[in-house]
């Protein structure tokens, strides 16, 4: 006589299943998070080691906040950082077969969300989005070539050029990684 599982007993193995298969995400959001918050604070650092002002988490709606707000040349610009992972099952349908198609579409996404906001309080929005094995999207390279000129117009004597910006996103971006790795480890 074969013995049939108890319907408690499937939903016992789909959650066994569940964890397996999607590993910790609170442990994977932390990751992000830190990621996350060390390019946040690698573009506030540059705007102000560059001369402009800076500031993190801005709220631009009653339910909308931005990474960073930037001043530069009387300029307001609203900043949204994104580490998005090109393998993720979002991006499955294509965009992991061309390099920067997950970074791409995750831009849209950005500008769909703010721009119309941000154009209400008369601020330029900038979706800053890299992916999570180090690829940088062409807006991200533009706003650190756009930092550094920046520097060098209000003369800073020691101003950041674009690449140490990029390199500096890049250790942060990898520290993030490094975190996640070592923290799954334990």
């Amino acid at each position: 006589m074969a013995i049939t599982p108890t319907r408690g007993n499937k939903r016992d193995k789909r959650k066994k299943l569940k964890k397996k298969k999607n590993g910790c995400p609170a442990l994977r959001r932390t990751a992000a998070l830190a990621s996350h918050i060390g390019i946040q604070n690698v573009w506030k650092d540059s705007v102000q080691k560059n001369g402009g002002y800076a500031e993190l988490e801005v709220q631009i709606s009653d339910q909308k906040v931005v990474d960073v707000h930037m001043v530069m040349h009387d300029q307001n610009i609203m900043v949204d950082v994104s580490n998005t992972c090109p393998s993720a099952n979002t991006y499955k349908s294509g965009a992991s077969q061309k390099t920067l198609n997950a970074a791409h579409i995750r831009e849209l996404v950005k500008n769909k969300k703010y721009v119309l906001l941000c154009n209400k309080i008369g601020a330029r929005f900038v979706p800053l989005v890299m992916e999570s094995y180090g690829a940088m999207t062409r807006t991200v390279v533009n706003m650190a070539r756009r930092i550094a000129e920046y520097g060098r117009d209000m003369m800073i004597p020691k101003a950041l050029t674009a690449n140490d910006i990029l390199n500096r996103l890049a250790v942060a971006l990898q520290r993030g990684n490094a975190f996640l790795i070592s923290s799954s480890l334990t």
